[in-house]
């Protein structure tokens, strides 16, 4: 992570990058790289659901196969998705959810509004 910080990489991989930490330490980095690859293609590999409730996309995998792709908060609604029974086992649902559907407002605030059309005859 620290060669894509100085290199400033369009793209950024990250396979497990906080897997082995704590989840206050996770909760820092994942701050970290969310104001300094704001501007990047992120593709993170995780299992902690926390480290990924708040990104754009996300695809599910089960044995191998993509089985889901959509934005957290929809997926997490999906009511019988594997996201969303990931989500329910996790002991977590409430607050994943809510992570989800906060991510979910701000992008649709953040969204660019639809052009208006009118008739002018």
């Amino acid at each position: 992570m620290a060669r894509a910080l100085l290199r400033r990489s369009s793209i950024i991989v990250l396979d497990e990058a906080t897997s082995s930490i704590d989840f206050s330490t996770d909760a820092k980095i994942q701050t970290a790289i969310r104001e300094e690859f704001g501007g990047s293609l992120l593709l993170t590999v995780a299992h902690r659901l926390r480290t990924v409730i708040d990104y754009d996309r996300l695809i599910v995998l089960d044995k191998g196969q993509v089985v889901e792709f959509d934005t957290p908060y929809n997926l997490i609604r999906k009511e019988h998705g594997i996201f969303r029974q990931m989500c329910l086992k996790s002991g977590t649902f409430t607050e994943l959810e809510a992570a989800a559907k906060a991510k979910a407002e701000q992008d649709e605030q953040m969204a660019p509004a639809a052009p208006s059309h009118t008739n002018d005859s």
